[in-house]
């Protein structure tokens, strides 16, 4: 019975994930726009802003929206991966492009903008090339510095929302290898062990970055995102 469920469920889950108008660009959009509304309260009131519904709930409303994107994404991507398993190579190529071109476009114009806006007043060229090359090695792409927007209740923050970043490729080449694994087809009981491990370590990722405030030990707390 269980089985059977899983099958249908398994299913009706991939006709939506098949059609060209399943909606999920319009939801995912909508959950972008939330988390950018989100951010406003903390842009505008500063860091300790309480959003809404974070006093209710413990997350703010963008938060809920940041995870179910996340969620709905995961979706597409394996999805995509499972479809393209004999050509892993050209899915990763393929996930880099949806990536890394806009990125190189933002990591080497923002600092240009700050500089003409006058908000980057100290602006040297190896600060603006260390900036560069921090966002597309994707490694440490939050970028403050002391001098910049000194006036606005969330200070010196010149980037930090592409956080994410970092896992959506780690989340990428986990996948590309966990399918060219096929652990997927072996058997029913490796897909269980693999979910039992990873939703173990999801959990305690989620639980220990609850007092990771920086540095490594607070990226290895986020990366449970690449696993949610």
């Amino acid at each position: 019975m269980q089985v059977a469920l899983f099958a249908r469920s398994h299913m009706y889950m991939k006709s939506y994930l098949t059609e060209r108008e399943n909606r999920f660009d319009q939801i995912r959009l909508g959950l972008a726009l939330s988390v950018v509304l989100g951010h406003c309260w903390h842009i505008s009131g500063g860091p300790e802003s309480r959003v809404p519904l974070q006093d209710f709930t413990r997350l703010g409303f963008h938060e809920y929206a940041v995870n179910l994107f996340f969620f709905i994404s995961g979706l597409l991507v394996t999805h995509s991966a499972f479809r393209r398993q004999s050509d892993l190579f050209g899915f990763v190529v393929a996930r880099g492009l949806r990536i890394f071109p806009a990125l190189i476009v933002c990591a080497l114009t923002v600092p240009a903008l700050l500089v003409l806006a006058g908000a980057w007043v100290d602006a040297t060229p190896q600060q603006t090339l260390n900036y560069t090359a921090r966002l597309i090695s994707l490694v440490f792409v939050e970028f403050n510095n002391p001098n910049v927007f000194v006036d606005l209740p969330f200070p010196h923050a010149l980037n930090g929302s592409v956080w994410s970043l970092r896992h959506e490729v780690g989340a990428y080449v986990l996948l590309a290898l966990f399918v060219a694994s096929g652990a997927f087809f072996k058997s029913r009981w490796v897909l269980s062990a693999y979910v039992i491990v990873v939703g173990s370590i999801a959990v305690a990722g989620h639980i220990y970055a609850q007092t990771a405030t920086g540095g490594v030990p607070f990226i290895m707390a986020e990366s449970r995102f690449v696993i949610v």
